[in-house]
């Protein structure tokens, strides 16, 4: 795969970073990730390790025990939880739990936690519809589709952190009927925002189709290959996780998603799936209480 024409230098990053601290995985997650690489890994240490940290355990009972992972009973350690869910739907949990307190625990302003708040809002429940979106198209690896909803756009707060003027370049690319909002990014910046979101999946070391997917996430072209299908799939279950979520609502200020209307008949047909069953899916995720009806009542 040749590098898209837009993509950023390794001589250019270092400009772009200034001002920018990518946030890095804490002790907990690498312990894990290096216990998840062993040949036999041992839940019961995973499980210790999770519960060094009170405040992630809880994270992690609490998220089990919603409607969308519909188990069947009430988990009540996390040990449990990691022999229910497996290991690497756990670990995309903590990754979950870590990378929005790294962003919102820094010294923002109210406002800037508000805004902040409101993102990572959103980003989690495009994690929450990608997994059930996966489920429900048979997709062989939801903790993916989970993991690739949450970080997808994790280089948005770097890019608010680093240029003044991201919210209302954002807004203008959400604008644009035709073209890749990734286009109008660049124009203003020199950079995008999957550019950066990129960053910090490689940083916090997700796994490679993940960090591809977000790399191109907003050129399916890009994606097009003989050996491409898989990754096709997964950025068409993001697509249609952020159009039930409204992202063009909540990032864009769009009462129109442009991108949903150049992209639905692509997604639909990737997925197998007609506008019959993507209301279905869509009333799903709404009694699982995700939508953007949740951002606008």
């Amino acid at each position: 795969m040749q590098a898209a024409a837009h993509d950023i230098r390794p001589d250019q990053l270092e400009d772009i970073l200034k001002g920018i601290t990518i946030p890095s995985p804490p002790q907990v997650l690498a312990d894990l990730c290096t216990e998840l690489a062993m040949p036999d890994p041992d839940l019961v240490a995973m499980a210790r390790s999770i519960s060094t940290d009170v405040g992630l355990a809880g994270s992690v009972i609490k998220t089990v025990n919603s409607p969308l992972f519909g188990l069947r009973s009430t988990v009540s350690s996390v040990s449990h939880a990691v022999s229910l869910l497996g290991i690497d739907t756990v670990v995309a949990l903590v990754d979950a739990y870590y990378v929005r307190n790294e962003f919102l625990n820094r010294n923002l302003s109210r406002e800037a936690i508000e805004v902040m708040t409101r993102f990572w809002d959103s980003a989690q429940d495009v994690a929450n519809c990608a997994a059930l979106i996966a489920r429900q198209v048979l997709y062989p690896a939801p903790e993916k589709a989970y993991l690739l909803g949450l970080f997808h756009n994790a280089g948005i707060p770097l890019l608010q952190q680093r240029f003044a003027e991201y919210p209302a370049v954002q807004i203008a690319a959400y604008q644009q009927p035709e073209g890749r909002l990734t286009l109008v990014e660049n124009a203003a910046l020199h950079t995008s925002h999957q550019v950066m979101s990129y960053y910090v999946a490689k940083t916090w070391r997700l796994p490679q189709d993940i960090r591809t997917v977000i790399r191109h996430h907003h050129n399916l072209e890009r994606l097009a290959g003989p050996d491409d299908a898989g990754l096709q799939t997964l950025t068409c279950v993001l697509k249609l996780a952020e159009h039930l979520v409204g992202l063009h609502r909540i990032l864009g200020d769009q009462a129109m998603d442009h991108e949903w209307q150049r992209l639905a008949g692509q997604v639909m047909q990737t997925l197998s799936l007609d506008e019959n069953d993507v209301a279905e899916i869509a009333s799903l995720a709404a009694e699982q209480g995700v939508g953007h009806q949740d951002y606008y009542m």
